[in-house]
């Protein structure tokens, strides 16, 4: 690491290659935000020992989730190709005249993948934590809350033991957001243990050859009864809500941290990211 944190964009990008707009949001709005917002300065204070572990971190980060996005580039062309040979097939064969289903497991690897990536890039985010407050986190673990195990709930536990009683005030508001989120998270880490140790996604949906319309109904999950969408819907918006939960955490995580008398402010018109620093008023 340079003595100089002002890393130009485009050496990063040559560490994170971009390849859509979401790995872009991923290198200027998560990557580069250690820098934007000086936390050099406003945190590490001159440890260089923290800062560069820390800023290793948020490389190993940002390299994780464009991995996972691609995981939902692979599976969008792979659904494309799928759908067009599955169709021609069974267009080709006068015998089929009823609705026909297959498996696709070429779709099955390219989700599992990405859930993969997902359940990594959560251990990462907990593990970010103790560089900057000094905890000894090893992943997005399970914890209990309210007697029910619910995955993060080790980091909501730790935040409660072990962050000093002065303060537990400042952060409060990361500790608020990690639990408004945690239902969908446990969710989403149920899936991907559901392919790595229950067997595969059970409600996961085949291909369907309907010969009325000549088509090819893609791969429908259900979340819970008479609740489904395309997979590739779920993972389009579940890779943008969960960047953006990325960025909100790691924003808080920063101002918990800096000095009392600054706050975190959304800027109205961002240059390069959404979120600033700033002394009161």
């Amino acid at each position: 690491m340079t003595d100089d944190t002002h890393i130009n964009p485009g050496v990063l990008e040559t560490i994170l290659e971009t390849k859509d707009e979401l790995d872009v949001f991923i290198l200027q709005e998560i990557v580069t935000l250690p820098m934007t917002l000086m936390v050099e300065t406003l945190i590490f204070r001159g440890d260089k020992s923290r800062w560069e572990k820390h800023f290793g971190q948020m490389l190993d980060l940002g390299k994780n989730l464009t991995k996972t996005n691609d995981s939902l580039r692979g599976y969008r062309k792979t659904e494309e190709a799928s759908l067009k040979e599955y169709l021609e097939k069974c267009i080709s064969d006068p015998n089929i005249n009823i609705i026909l289903g297959r498996r696709a497991p070429e779709l099955d690897r390219e989700l599992d993948s990405f859930l993969s990536g997902i359940k990594s890039s959560l251990d990462i985010l907990a593990t970010i934590l103790n560089p900057v407050m000094g905890l000894r986190l090893h992943g997005w673990h399970q914890g209990k809350r309210n007697g029910k195990k619910i995955s993060g709930g080790e980091v909501l536990n730790t935040l409660e033991n072990n962050v000093p009683a002065n303060m537990k005030e400042r952060c409060q508001p990361l500790h608020s957001f990690i639990e408004s989120h945690l239902e969908w998270l446990t969710y989403l880490v149920s899936l991907r243990d559901a392919v790595h140790h229950g067997g595969g996604i059970k409600t996961i949906s085949n291909l369907y050859y309907r010969p009325d319309k000549k088509d090819v109904v893609p791969q429908y999950i259900t979340h819970e009864p008479n609740k489904g969408e395309p997979v590739r819907d779920f993972m389009t918006h579940t890779m943008h809500n969960f960047s953006m939960f990325v960025n909100n955490f790691i924003c808080l995580l920063y101002v918990s941290q800096a000095p009392n008398d600054m706050v975190l402010q959304r800027k109205e018109n961002p240059v390069s990211y959404h979120w600033g620093i700033i002394q009161k008023s």
